[in-house]
């Protein structure tokens, strides 16, 4: 019988008291790391949490570099994302992302980007989000996330006692 078969059935023949030690230092280790790499390299949030603009540019001829002199022209450049991609057509796009959230800023970089790639303005998708939705999306992202964990903690009481919900919510933010 197979190694699955026998876990789906519950025969096991694995010591689950004695590999404990040896798990609980691996885990314990991997938290470790995941943490403080954590707040060493922080997350990379898109501009719909940290606000800035996006443009995206349907030419075949523009390249990553020109997009990139775009930006350093209007002092953009510096944490910019910039990368080539395909829509569901196959058509090529320049993708740009920079921390700008001024509209007008964000039309005149548009304006430039046409004139490089020798497209009309209106060719070109532009997106500016402000800092304060992104604020907003992400406070409302945290109400959330205790909301579930609270509701998921009193089910689990109810069901079965509070020492389950315990270490239902401790396994919850282990993972």
């Amino acid at each position: 019988m197979g190694g699955l078969k026998r876990m789906y059935r519950g025969r096991t023949d694995i010591d689950f008291p004695k590999v404990f030690r040896k798990v609980l230092v691996v885990s314990a280790v991997l938290m470790v790391v995941s943490i403080v790499s954590f707040f060493t390299r922080a997350l990379n949030l898109s501009i719909d949490f940290e606000g800035g603009a996006a443009w995206e540019i349907p030419s075949k001829t523009l390249t990553t570099s020109q997009a990139t002199d775009v930006l350093t022209g209007f002092k953009l450049a510096d944490g910019s994302k910039v990368q080539e991609a395909r829509d569901s057509g196959g058509n090529r796009i320049i993708k740009v992302q920079a921390d700008t959230k001024s509209v007008t800023t964000s039309r005149q970089v548009a304006e430039k980007f046409a004139e490089t790639a020798k497209l009309k303005v209106d060719d070109i998708a532009t997106n500016t989000v402000g800092p304060s939705w992104g604020s907003e999306i992400t406070k409302q992202a945290g109400i959330s996330l205790v909301v579930f964990l609270v509701i998921i903690a009193i089910y689990i009481t109810i069901l079965l006692e509070w020492a389950m919900a315990a270490a239902a919510l401790i396994a919850v933010a282990h993972d």
